[in-house]
């Protein structure tokens, strides 16, 4: 221009969108954070469940056992088997895996509690757990073989058992396997 004003950009907020235009590129980003964070938590949790899997699958399966350890656990001397309730155990866990494993991982345990369900894992495996507490999501989880399939159907949740097995460590839930119910 040669009237001697300067050119600037124009004076005043700029327009507000419309509804029904275009998405912004920063909404858009934002829902792809939402969406990636979204799938990041999913593929954890699909993650967990996996190595959990595997994890049974290189054991051999959780609730097969051996005829030979469950006769070893069956007739293990009293004095070499750690009698514990299922609140106990998990209690000693949850304040600290590493001294719990030192104390009980591979050790036969006896432990006491009530049936909270009884059930077959995704590998067709049995298992009874014991509760851990009211509202406690997490508990003790025992492995049976499958010549147990009829005692399991005879069990009810909320009676009270003493499982022997052998302590297998935690991962979620603390596992026992090659359990015996003891009479």
């Amino acid at each position: 221009m040669t009237d001697g004003r300067k050119e600037g950009p124009p004076h005043g907020p700029p327009p507000l969108p419309q509804a029904g235009k275009a998405v912004t590129p920063e909404s858009s980003r934002n829902r792809s954070l939402l969406l990636i964070g979204g799938l990041g938590c999913g593929g954890f949790v699909l993650l967990f469940m996996c190595c959990g899997v595997l994890g049974l699958v290189i054991d051999g399966g959780s609730g097969t056992g051996t005829q030979r350890s469950r006769e070893t656990i069956a007739e293990a001397p009293a004095e070499s088997v750690i009698q514990i309730s299922a609140n106990q155990l998990f209690a000693e866990y949850e304040a600290n895996d590493i001294a719990a494993d030192k104390k009980y991982k591979d050790q036969i345990l006896e432990v006491s509690g009530s049936v909270g369900d009884i059930s077959r894992d995704i590998l067709d495996n049995i298992y009874v757990t014991l509760k851990t507490g009211e509202y406690k999501l997490f508990s003790i989880q025992c492995f049976f073989a499958d010549d147990f399939e009829d005692r399991a159907a005879e069990l009810r949740p909320g009676q009270y058992l003493r499982i022997r097995g052998r302590c297998d460590g935690k991962f979620g839930n603390v596992m026992l396997k090659d359990c015996i119910i003891v009479e």
